[in-house]
């Protein structure tokens, strides 16, 4: 436990703490000004982080399913609190800064002709009636995809095998990870 006057936590604490830390640092501004108005952005990366002891994301354990970023169209969004407005923008703009600097600082190594493959399926999520698939690739990285993109994959076969079920729709609603086929 960690009170104000004793900083003495446990390590999943100190980890988040430092992780906190880490995310505030790298948004605010030289002043330290705007650091309040970055703290629900924070809170939202890390709450759609995947944790490593439990596999899925504090949303996922709370709500169920995980939340989508609302897309802002300035020409057809409804009249909306403009704080709300200016926090979907910076969201937006955070989510591209990142993925260019993540892009421009990591050499992903892959070499460009490797050919991407599916491993294997490994969650599904239901959004109203329509199904996603977690699909786990051959180079390493997890992408959820439609079921139009999925339907012909001896991947999906053995995934409703593994989950006892003899189509896509008899699949359970939700949100549902399954242990790898090879585990």
């Amino acid at each position: 436990m960690s009170t104000a006057f004793h900083p003495q936590m446990d390590r999943a604490s100190e980890h988040l703490m430092r992780t906190i830390t880490q995310i505030l640092r790298s948004m605010i501004s030289p002043d330290q000004k705007d650091w309040i108005e970055k703290v629900p952005m924070v809170e939202f990366a890390i709450n759609s982080s995947v944790s490593g002891s439990t596999g899925f994301t504090p949303f996922e354990l709370t709500y169920g399913y995980m939340p989508r970023m609302a897309q802002l169209k300035h020409e057809s969004a409804p009249k909306m609190v403009s704080g709300i407005q200016g926090f979907i923008r910076q969201a937006w703009d955070n989510l591209a800064m990142a993925l260019d600097a993540i892009i421009e600082i990591y050499d992903m190594g892959n070499p460009d002709d490797a050919e991407w493959l599916v491993d294997e399926i490994t969650a599904h999520c239901w959004v109203g009636n329509k199904v996603k698939f977690l699909v786990k690739w051959n180079l390493g990285d997890s992408t959820w995809e439609a079921h139009a993109h999925c339907r012909d994959l001896e991947a999906l076969d053995d995934y409703l095998e593994l989950h006892g079920a003899q189509s896509v729709q008899r699949l359970p609603k939700g949100s549902q990870r399954t242990r790898s086929v090879r585990e």
